[in-house]
């Protein structure tokens, strides 16, 4: 998936790893089950992956930090999670994967940016919440890479700018 942007068929799935598409079969019931599989090991890695979480230091260094990471997972695995919205449109259990990588995501934020929301009352906490989450979605990565034609780097200050543009905005609400 990541060297082609899409997702790839059983039969090239097999391909890839040296087997007959039979063989994956007698492990994965369907395409669906095998793509569930492949999502269920990408979110393990990712959120193994991450590093400790705090909410020490100055918000322009923590907004730095939360918009590098982001940005390594949105590079990696677009595809895949694509394959994983198309899934949630009628399966359940996909639908389920997503929201738990969601609410890992504002969990995530929650900590890092606590001394920022202890500051907010629970309705703008939830509304800088879900302005943050959208910003940093796959398909705003997506836009910024691939539409905007703009590198890591610059897509990363875009994401930081914004970032820091909701806060600051949030803190001058009255």
């Amino acid at each position: 998936m990541r060297e082609r942007d899409e997702m790839p068929t059983v039969a090239q799935i097999a391909q890839r790893a040296g087997v007959v598409p039979r063989t994956l079969y007698q492990h994965f019931p369907d395409s669906a089950a095998l793509y569930g599989a492949t999502f269920d090991h990408f979110l393990a890695s990712a959120f193994s992956s991450l590093p400790e979480l705090s909410s020490a230091g100055s918000l322009e260094a923590r907004i730095h930090g939360f918009v590098e990471r982001r940005a390594r997972i949105c590079e990696d695995w677009l595809p895949l999670w694509r394959v994983g919205l198309r899934f949630a449109r009628r399966d359940n259990a996909y639908r389920a994967r997503i929201e738990t990588a969601v609410d890992g995501l504002r969990m995530r934020m929650r900590i890092l940016f606590e001394p920022e929301f202890a500051r907010l009352s629970p309705q703008d906490q939830r509304l800088l919440t879900d302005a943050v989450t959208t910003l940093t979605d796959h398909e705003s990565w997506a836009h910024l890479r691939w539409i905007c034609g703009y590198d890591f780097e610059k897509s990363c200050t875009v994401w930081r700018f914004a970032i820091a543009a909701q806060f600051a905005a949030m803190a001058n609400r009255g």
